[in-house]
Order: structure tokens, then C-alpha cells, then sequence
């Protein structure tokens, strides 16, 4: 049976072979096996493909997927495999459209942008394209991109992204013709910074006019860090002033150094040694603050040495008067008390009611006139208490006696100084008015202590305040004093007169630098007068309104006024709105200088410098030209004060003198009620004066050679009509006291001068004393001073009081019958 099979399958197999010509094999394993099994078999056989894979094929209805991952499973690179998927899902498009949009995607850019480069021909439109995008949306400069595109230049872009940061240099690099840009491309190729720094820097700043600048020069030394010791050593200078200002900083080997600011004089000297120590050089301190801080230590000074010198012979004076070393501290006792309490008034009612300004020498004169008169008013009642014990009157009875009668002689000649001094603050009189408030309260307070403190301290001390001195009874008989009244008179007056011809012609002065002792300070002013053109310590201001711009009229006049001053004989150099720094400057170059300091808030400011001392008569001459030529402006200034003051002194002499005598008279014709017996007091002070005065011009000017400082004779009658007050009323009251007493008239002066002559001496020579000390001051002013008061002193308590005044008197008595009769 099984041979029958094999039969079949043979014959079927040949009849296949031969039907339809398939291989014998073929046919057989179509008989044996499934037609798709045989399939698969010669797929595999024929491609080398596994049946697997060609059973899905067989089994799949889209060949792409099946293709899509067969290449899939073969690639194993990621992004292959990426490419391969766009590539499956994009078989519908065309190669271009797939690419525009592979591209689009992959590197996010419009699609557009991609089809528009497709179009470009050449690598140059590519960069181009590319570098405008860039440009718009990184607001680069397109150039930039181009740049680094095609050179790979990275220097543009470093000088590019460094410039934008380097705007505030703008204004610096205009002046160097230079971009931020081109600076960050000249640091990258430069070695020398510190010289590119340099000229960047010289380039830009801005000279003023008034130097004269070697830019190359002033480069090289900046950027070699060349020292100013090696400039000097070298003699070499990249900056120099124009001749203008070196004409007026350097002159045969003087150099001049402003200081400005707020400083001190010691500050001022620490920085001269300095200078001297480092340049070993000679050097003069000197200006206007300087020269000031000299007055006021030689014032000062001079008040020291006057208030010791008082204070040591009030104490000894006294103590030889009163023979008693207690006594002696006595003045000085009442002069502390009543300065102390004077202190305090003069702060309340000067400085804090009145508001007036109080210098630092008004402590210094209250303090003098205190000595003074407390010293008088003390020895003058004392001396009087003396007078009644020596009576044999009990010590009360001499108290009550001293303060009756010379307590009243005090309050008279204290309220007659008090008076004086408060007309001389309501008359103005210059140097004086300032202080005389202070002074009039010193004499308040001095006088107040004098009748009341000294009166109680003698009362309950009593003769022990004199102690050793014992009183004693004394009947001894005075010796008639004044003998020939009309021949004292003659010869006093006629040398009176004489003096007042001599004194009338007195050469006056207010140079005060010629005056003071030599310093630095004051050869400083020498050498820059004659020196230098336009450094003068006190020039002379003149300011001019104009209402007004600065324009082109305006600087017509302007200059049309400096040539005015500037044609002055001895006007050096004049600083102004068209001369900033002492030469004309045309209009049109005016913007460079620094003129609107010479012309502000509708003012013109010339500044005037002259050849001369700023104080001499050739100084004074220059500022009576300026007022007499320029009209309308205001003239100032050292040598323009000095000048007003002189003017003043030399005009107005004569009417201060009389202003002050008229008013002191009217005052002694309420106290004493007599015009003779007051014009006499008047005239014998004003002898003294006369008489002073005449011998101060022949021992300074025709002796010496000074000329007299042109305040000197206002001081002295200032002074003099005050405190020679003192000494005339102490001789009216007690003639006017021995007349109520019964005695008649000559008697009455001869007791008064008999019993008085020794005390009134004693008290001018302390006065003469005290004043006359100022001579010891290294100082022609304060010697001249000195003498003036001494010699005043002594005329006005010894020879005029003891002769002329008597004298007088007694011919009034005689030829009219006048007698002193006093209020109190």
C-alpha cells in the first residue's frame, strides 16, 4: 500500500515536471509540503532573508513601514535614526520640501528663511543674511558679524563689547580725535599704557590762558612719573605762567607764596619752617593778618608792661607818701575790687544791652584807667584823711572830713571824666569812640568804690592802715606858694604859645609799619612794594556800579576806567574785569579768563596795586588821584582807611579839640559856676598839651627823625583833658572849701597848693609813669605815645598846676573878683 503512495507521488511529481516544467524538487516539496511553507522556503533561499522576516512580508499589506524599520534595526546612531523617522513620515513630499522642513526644524528657524537661502548663489549672501539677523536681534552692528563670519576677527568683537561700556571717556577721547572703539583696539595692540593715560589726559584738559603748556613735554614727564625735585634740578618746566604772573611770583631771586584759607598765625609760622627746614632758604611771613597779629602782640605788649609797671609804683609811690607798707596795697586793693566789678558791667551793658563790639584790648585800657584813677581817688582821700589827723582830729572826724571834702573834689572830677568820655563815643572821635563806654563805666565803677569801699576800709582800720607812720599834731606854717602870679603867667603862656607855632607845623603820619620795630613782617611789605608790580598786602579797592551785562559796552567802560587808573603816576598794575590778571585782554578772548570775579550783581571791582609803602604820604597821594578821577564808585582798602583817618586827623584837629574843650567847659561852668575860673582849668590843661606837644616834634622829628603818628595829639587830648580834669578840680574844691572856711582868696590857693603839691606830684608821676612805660616798647608808635603821656603828666601836675593855675586864679580874683563856687 505504501508503495502504491510513493507510486503517485513520483508520477504527480513528473507529471508537474514535465506539464509545467517546475523542478523536479520543486514539484516534489509543492506535493509534499504547504505551498506557503515552500514560499517562504525559496524567499529565504533566494534573498537570504530570514523566513521570518518574509512570513511578515507576506503577511503585510504596506511594504513601507516594514522597510522603514528593517533599515531602523540596522542604524544604531541616534541621530541617524532621527533623520531616518522625519524621513518615513515625510515620503509623501518632495526631496525640497522635506529638506526645508527637516531644516526649519531641526535648527527652529521659518521655514521661509530656509527656502529664501535655498536661493542664495555664493557664500558671501549666506554671511550677509545671517549677519543681519544676527545684527537686528543682538543690536550688534551687522559689521561685527560680517566680520567674525569671514576673518574670525575677534578683536572687533572685544573692542566692540568693551566700548559700549566706555561712554563717560567720550568727551575725554573727542579731544584726542578717538572712538570708544578705536581705544579698545589701540589697548589690545599697546605696551605703553601709562603714555597712552598721559596724552589721553593732556589732550583733554583745558589750559587756561594765563599758561603756557609744551604738551609733549608735559606727556613725557607725566608718563616717566618725573618728579618736581628732578623739574627743578632740571630747569625744565612743561607748564609755565604767562609773564604777567611770573613777573608778580618771581623777582631777583624772591619767590612769593600765598596762603589762603581759614588759618592761624602759628599755622602760618609752622608752614615758614617748614619751608625753610626743607628749602634752606630765607624766608619773610608777612600780610595783612600778619602785620595785624604784630600790632596786637606789640599792643599787647606794651598794656602788659604799662600795667606792671603802674601796679609796681602805685605800690611804691604809695607806700613813699604814706610812708607805710600797708598803706601802700591799699590803691591796689580798690583798683582789683573796682576792675572786677567793672569786668561784669562791661560784659552786661557794653557787649549784651548796647551790643557794641568790644576789641581785645578794651579789658587792657578799662584795666589802665582803673590803676590810674582808682590810684588817684584813693591817695587824694587818704592824703586828706592824713591832713585832718595831723589836726588832731579823732579818726572818725578824719574819715567824715576826708569823704566831705575830698570825697566831693572825687565825685566832681569823676563825673566831669565820665561826661568827657561819653561825649567822646557820642562825637565819633576815631580810635576812641569804640572804647569810651567801656571806660566810662570803669570811671563809674572806680569812683563808686573809692566813696564807699575805701571810706568803710578806713574806718575800721583807721591809723593802722598807715602803720608804722604815727600822726602828730603840726602847727608848722606853710610858706606862701605863688608869689609873682603875672610872671608865671607871662612865662607860661609865652612858651605856650611858642609850643603851639612849633606843634602847628608837627610833620603827621599813619604809616604805622614805619612806626613799628623791624620784622619780617613789616620787610616783607618793603620788598613787595618795591619789588613786584601787583602783590600789594593792602591795594587799593575802587568798585564802580553798572547795571548791566557784561557786554560790549560794558567792557568799553571798563576799560576806559583802567586806563584812568592805571595813568596814576605810581599805580603799578590795576586787576579788573577786562584785566583778570593785570594786562588788558581784548573782548573777544574775555570767556578764557576768569573775569566775572572782578564783576558781579551789577558791581565793577578794580583792584589797584602801587609802587609805594601801602601807609606813606605817596600811597595817600594815589588815593586822592583815584577820588579825584574816578566819580561815583566806592573807594576801600588799607592805604584808602589810613588815608580817610589822616585826612580826618589833619583837617579836624582843631574842631575835635574843640568839640572836647567847648564840651568840658560847658560841664565846668555847671560844676564850678564861673566862666573864668572853667576857661582857666581849659587853658592850663590845654597848655600842657601845647607844650607836649611842641617837645614831642623836636625830640621824634628834629632829634630822631620820625614823623608824629597822625593819632598821637587826638590820643594825648583825648586822654590829657580827661585825666588833667582830675588834678585842676582836686586844686578848685579845696580853694572853694578853705573859702566856705572863711579864708580869702590868695590864702585860700595857698593852702590848697601847700597842703595838695606833694600829692598831686606823687600821683602824676605814677600817671607818667605808667603811660610813660609804653617807651620801653621797641616801637616808635608806643614811644612816641609813651613820652607824650609822661611828659603831659608831668607838665599838667607839677609846673602848671603848682604855677599856672594858682596864678591864674589869684589874677581873676584880683582883676574881677571870681572865685570858684562848686555845686556840691
Amino acid at each position: 500500500m505504501s508503495y502504491s503512495v510513493n507510486i503517485i507521488e513520483d508520477a504527480t511529481v513528473h507529471y508537474f515536471n514535465l506539464t509545467y516544467h517546475l523542478p523536479l524538487q520543486l514539484s516534489e516539496e509543492l506535493l509534499l509540503q504547504n505551498p506557503y511553507t515552500v514560499l517562504i522556503s525559496i524567499f529565504s533561499e533566494k534573498t537570504g532573508l530570514p523566513p521570518q522576516f518574509l512570513e511578515v512580508v507576506y503577511n503585510s499589506s504596506t511594504f513601507n513601514e516594514l522597510a522603514y524599520q528593517e533599515i531602523l534595526e540596522k542604524v544604531t546612531n541616534q541621530t541617524q535614526r532621527e533623520f531616518l523617522t522625519q524621513v518615513y513620515y515625510n515620503l509623501s513630499k518632495t526631496p525640497e520640501e522635506f529638506a526645508v522642513g527637516y531644516i526649519s526644524m531641526k535648527f527652529n528657524v521659518s521655514e521661509s528663511v530656509v527656502n529664501q537661502m535655498l536661493n542664495f548663489n555664493s557664500t558671501s549672501e549666506y554671511i550677509d543674511y545671517v549677519s543681519q539677523i544676527a545684527s537686528n536681534k543682538s543690536n550688534i552692528p551687522q559689521w561685527f558679524f560680517i566680520s567674525l563670519l569671514k576673518y574670525d576677527n575677534v578683536s572687533n568683537l572685544t573692542a566692540y563689547l568693551f566700548s559700549t561700556h566706555l561712554s563717560p571717556l567720550s568727551k575725554i577721547l573727542q579731544k584726542s580725535n578717538l572712538t570708544t572703539n578705536e581705544l579698545v583696539l589701540m589697548l589690545q595692540n599697546y605696551t605703553d599704557f601709562r603714555h597712552l593715560a598721559s596724552e589721553l589726559i593732556v589732550n583733554y584738559a583745558n589750559f587756561t590762558p594765563i599758561l603756557t603748556v609744551n604738551t609733549t613735554d608735559l606727556i613725557y614727564v607725566i608718563s616717566n612719573n618725573i618728579t618736581i625735585t628732578d623739574l627743578i634740578m632740571s630747569n625744565n618746566f612743561p607748564v609755565k605762567p604767562i609773564p604777567n604772573i611770573t613777573d608778580n611770583l618771581y623777582s631777583k631771586n624772591i619767590f612769593l607764596i600765598f596762603m589762603k584759607g581759614n588759618f592761624t598765625h602759628n599755622e602760618a609760622k609752622e608752614f615758614q619752617s617748614y619751608l625753610q627746614n626743607k628749602l634752606n632758604v630765607t624766608t619773610y611771613l608777612t600780610g595783612g593778618e600778619t602785620i595785624n597779629y604784630k600790632l596786637k602782640k606789640i599792643a599787647s605788649d606794651a598794656y602788659s608792661i604799662a600795667i606792671h609797671v603802674g601796679i609796681i609804683l602805685a605800690i611804691i609811690l604809695a607806700g613813699i607818701y604814706f610812708r607805710s607798707f600797708v598803706a601802700d596795697f591799699m590803691p591796689l586793693t580798690i583798683y582789683i575790687s573796682a576792675y572786677l566789678v567793672a569786668s561784669v558791667l562791661l560784659w552786661a551793658v557794653v557787649i549784651k544791652i548796647l551790643n557794641i563790639t568790644v576789641n581785645f584790648l578794651t579789658p587792657s585800657e578799662v584795666l589802665l584807667l582803673a590803676l590810674g584813677l582808682g590810684t588817684d581817688y584813693v591817695v587824694f582821700i587818704a592824703s586828706r584823711y592824713i591832713e585832718e589827723r595831723k589836726r588832731g582830729k579823732s579818726k572818725q572826724e578824719a574819715v567824715y572830713e576826708a569823704v566831705r571834702w575830698g570825697g566831693r573834689a572825687v565825685t566832681i572830677t569823676a563825673l566831669i571824666v565820665m561826661l568827657s568820655f561819653f561825649f567822646i563815643y557820642v562825637y565819633k572821635i576815631p580810635f576812641f569812640s569804640d572804647t569810651a563806654i567801656s571806660d566810662m563805666l570803669g570811671v563809674v565803677v572806680v569812683w563808686l568804690a573809692s566813696i564807699s569801699l575805701f571810706p568803710a576800709i578806713l574806718m575800721g582800720v583807721g591809723d593802722k592802715l598807715f602803720f608804722p607812720r604815727k600822726f602828730s599834731s603840726s602847727t608848722e606854717k606853710k610858706e606862701t606858694v605863688v608869689k609873682r602870679p603875672v610872671m608865671y603867667i607871662g612865662l607860661i603862656s609865652a612858651i605856650v604859645i611858642v609850643s603851639v607855632f612849633v606843634a602847628s607845623f608837627t610833620p603827621l603820619t599813619l604809616d604805622v609799619l614805619a612806626l613799628l620795630p623791624p620784622s619780617q613782617a613789616t620787610q616783607g611789605v618793603s620788598i613787595l612794594s618795591s619789588k613786584f608790580t601787583s602783590a600789594n598786602i593792602f591795594p587799593i579797592y575802587v568798585v564802580i556800579p553798572y547795571n548791566g551785562t557784561f557786554n560790549q559796552s560794558a567792557y568799553n567802560y571798563a576799560v576806559s576806567v583802567y586806563k584812568e587808573l592805571t595813568s596814576i603816576p605810581g599805580v603799578t598794575a590795576v586787576n579788573s574785569p577786562v584785566s583778570p590778571y593785570g594786562g588788558l585782554v581784548n573782548y573777544s578772548d574775555l570767556s578764557s579768563y576768569n573775569y566775572t570775579q572782578y564783576f558781579s550783581h551789577g558791581y565793577m571791582l578794580f583792584v589797584v596795586n602801587q609802587k609805594y609803602q601801602p601807609f606813606s604820604t605817596q600811597a595817600f597821594n594815589i588815593v586822592a588821584q583815584i577820588e579825584k578821577n574816578i566819580k561815583n564808585a566806592y573807594i576801600g582798602g588799607g592805604p584808602v582807611d589810613s588815608y580817610n583817618i589822616y585826612n580826618f586827623v589833619k583837617s579836624n584837629f582843631f574842631i575835635i579839640v574843640g568839640e572836647i574843650s567847648v564840651t568840658m567847659f560847658i560841664l565846668l561852668i555847671i560844676m564850678t559856676r564861673s566862666l573864668a575860673v572853667s576857661g582857666v582849668i581849659i587853658y592850663t590843661i590845654l597848655s600842657a598839651v601845647a607844650v607836649t606837644l611842641a617837645l614831642e616834634r623836636l625830640l621824634f622829628t628834629s632829634i630822631l627823625g620820625y614823623s608824629i603818628f597822625a593819632v598821637v595829639p587826638i590820643f594825648l587830648v583825648s586822654i590829657i583833658i580827661g585825666i588833667g580834669m582830675d588834678y585842676n578840680i582836686f586844686l578848685v574844691s579845696r580853694v572853694h572849701e578853705e573859702l566856705e572856711k572863711g579864708e580869702d582868696m590868695e590864702k585860700s590857693v595857698e593852702i590848697a597848693v601847700s597842703n595838695l603839691r606833694v600829692t598831686i606830684a606823687f600821683l602824676g608821676l605814677i600817671f607818667a609813669g605808667t603811660l610813660g612805660s609804653l617807651m620801653l616798647v621797641r616801637a616808635s608808635l608806643l614811644q612816641e605815645l609813651g613820652f607824650a603821656f609822661a611828659v603831659a603828666a608831668i607838665l599838667e601836675t607839677t609846673v602848671l598846676w603848682s604855677y599856672l593855675l594858682p596864678s591864674l586864679l589869684i589874677i581873676l580874683y584880683k582883676k574881677f573878683k571870681v572865685r570858684p563856687k562848686l555845686i556840691v
